[in-house]
C-alpha cells in the first residue's frame, strides 16, 4: 500500500497487503473523523470482502474509495 488518501467528505483511507501475498490478502481501512466511524475490509476467499461493518452499509464515497483501490 501507499500513503493515506482522503475522500471528498474528509474520511481518510489506506490500503495494504501481506508481504509476498499482495493481491491475495489485501486490506482496506477508512476513518471518518467527522462521524467518528471506522471501516475495515479484507479481500475474501470467495471474491467478496470480509468487511466490518458490511460494505452495503458504508457511505457512498468510502465504498467508491474501496472499489477504486480494488480495481472494481
Amino acid at each position: 500500500g501507499g500513503g493515506t488518501e482522503r475522500t471528498a467528505s474528509g474520511a481518510f483511507y489506506a490500503t495494504g497487503c501481506v508481504p509476498h501475498d499482495c493481491g491475495g490478502n489485501d486490506g482496506f481501512m477508512a476513518v471518518d473523523p467527522v462521524k467518528h466511524k471506522v471501516y475495515f475490509a479484507r479481500r475474501g476467499d470467495n471474491g467478496e470482502p470480509n468487511a466490518w461493518p458490511p460494505v452495503k452499509d458504508w457511505p457512498a464515497d468510502i465504498k467508491k474509495a474501496y472499489d477504486d483501490t480494488q480495481g472494481n
